[in-house]
């Protein structure tokens, strides 16, 4: 409880900061193309999770009064922007609240030493220095600061490209590339941040539930501060687990039936504790997601939405009755974008499908108020239903999780329950050569227990759909996450066709 409230206060003491940098860059008017693709969650959780910078000689100087100046100034054309809608002023708030609470505690939890484990004094490892190599807090307040002026004075370290060298070679950020790499993150950030708000004022999908400060499970101080209490208990765990590499305690602790889960999926994924097989993991899952992405995993799901909406719209205009559309919801976990759908097209028919009864149990919580939704506690590469009883797939984060064979069987799959033109909406990481650092996507599977992610990030997702039969209609990439859309086709043909590169996304568009 005294680390919850001294986060707390830092919150409070990073907040002035963190606000000018959320109101000046991300509720600026929309004038310049946004760079969607930097680098992977491994970039931004992966600098977060170290410890504090120790040094004596800080290679960073914190931002001079010329550069705060510019920075206020910054920050005054944005609210003039802002509070020309109500609509911006609400959006404004809670996404400023949002990551403002998500950077501070990352900070707060590398101040505390939280990262270095319970038994403090580690082998020196390339997993002990990944895991706790130095963070400098001037670093984030100088990136901060080359963020709110990327646009107008870009500065040496929001330009600066990143030497891309394997951790074994450096497994130390020295500072002043602790600092590029947060502005790059923050300025990606940035860009999500505008898709999003204007995604909404051009009424592709509705105001965020999860936005309305009245949403108490977010916003209300007893539920997160309880969260906050899991989240610091589990992170001592995780840590402590990674120094032992050990990601199949589970397997070890629990018992199940011969055959009841595939081998793949008994593993402490993240290193995190009963992996997704407990109602503790379901409960902290969506808390832990927005930690490790700064509070922007809901807005980096919802960049497929415009997608989903358009050819939702798109059925319902050609005379079909939206309570006849029928959604198969992939891997949904809690069922955080089945929300995103459902608060979109109420009446929709859904069904949410995940191996975890922990985690259906979780989605069932926060989908009870939709009556069209169907519980399914299946495997992504066996779904339950009849050829062609699906109009739309959706799958966010999955795929990053499983092995190369069974994403093919999967994709099958779902070819297999589509209808023809039939649509899927794909959401998971950014891969190798979409990231301007690709080294952070090996550091990620050193800090994380992730078997499949490497192998993930050299698929070509296009030929895994295109093989299948599918039609890869676009691919985008927002910050370190990657879209996809793909089509059945309306006859049984397999067209070849070239491949399709991921797109930068313009927000002024």
């Amino acid at each position: 409880l005294r680390l919850a409230r001294e986060l707390l206060t830092m919150h409070v003491l990073l907040g002035l900061l963190l606000v000018a940098f959320s109101s000046a860059s991300a509720f600026a008017p929309l004038s310049t193309p946004v760079q969607s693709n930097a680098v992977r969650a491994g970039g931004s959780s992966a600098v977060l999770s170290l410890r504090a910078q120790q040094q004596t000689a800080n290679k960073n100087a914190f931002p001079d009064f010329a550069t705060l100046s510019k920075v206020a100034a910054e920050v005054g054309n944005a609210l003039q922007y802002t509070i020309q809608q109500p609509q911006r002023v609400r959006y404004a708030a809670a996404m400023t609240a949002r990551f403002s609470y998500f950077l501070s505690q990352g900070v707060g939890v590398a101040l505390s030493g939280i990262n270095e484990g319970s038994q403090k004094q580690q082998p020196d490892t390339p997993t002990t220095q990944a895991a706790t190599r130095s963070l400098d807090p001037v670093a984030i307040v100088g990136a901060l600061a080359d963020a709110i002026l990327s646009d107008t004075a870009p500065t040496d370290y929001s330009t600066s490209t990143l030497r891309n060298v394997k951790m074994a070679e450096q497994p130390l950020l020295e500072n002043t590339e602790q600092r590029s790499l947060f502005a790059k993150n923050f300025q990606a950030i940035v860009g999500v941040i505008k898709s999003d708000l204007q995604n909404v004022e051009d009424g592709k999908y509705k105001f965020p539930y999860d936005l309305e400060l009245s949403y108490a499970p977010q916003w209300s101080p007893a539920p997160v501060l309880s969260q906050l209490n899991i989240y610091l208990d589990e992170r001592a765990k995780v840590i402590d687990r990674m120094y032992k590499k050990d990601g199949f305690e589970m397997r070890r602790n629990l018992k199940v039936s011969k055959g009841k889960y595939p081998q793949y999926y008994l593993q402490n994924f993240h290193y995190q504790s009963d992996g997704w097989l407990s109602a503790r993991s379901a409960t902290i899952y969506d808390y832990q997601v927005e930690s490790l992405f700064l509070g922007m995993a809901d807005a980096m799901r919802r960049q497929v939405l415009p997608h989903f909406t358009s050819h939702v719209r798109s059925l319902k205009n050609s005379g079909r009755v939206e309570s006849d559309i029928k959604i198969l919801d992939v891997a949904t976990g809690t069922g955080r974008f089945a929300s995103f759908m459902l608060d979109n097209f109420p009446a929709l028919k859904l069904d949410a499908l995940d191996l975890s009864p922990f985690y259906l149990a979780a989605s069932k919580k926060l989908l009870n108020k939709y009556k069209g939704v169907t519980y399914v506690e299946a495997a992504a590469e066996d779904v339950p239903s009849k050829d062609k009883s699906y109009d739309i797939v959706t799958c966010v984060y999955l795929f990053h999780e499983l092995p190369q064979t069974i994403r093919s069987k999967v994709v099958k799959e779902w070819f297999r329950v589509l209808k023809p033109g039939g649509k899927v909406y794909f959401v998971d990481s950014a891969q190798e050569g979409e990231v301007p650092y690709d080294r952070v996507l090996e550091g990620f599977t050193i800090i994380a227990h992730e078997p499949y992610y490497i192998n993930y990030t050299k698929q070509d997702l296009v030929k895994l759909f295109q093989d299948e039969g599918f039609t890869v209609d676009t691919t985008e990439v927002h910050w370190v996450s990657k879209c996809l859309v793909a089509t059945k086709p309306l006859h049984d043909v397999t067209p070849e066709s070239a491949a399709v590169e991921p797109q930068l996304v313009d927000a002024t568009k």
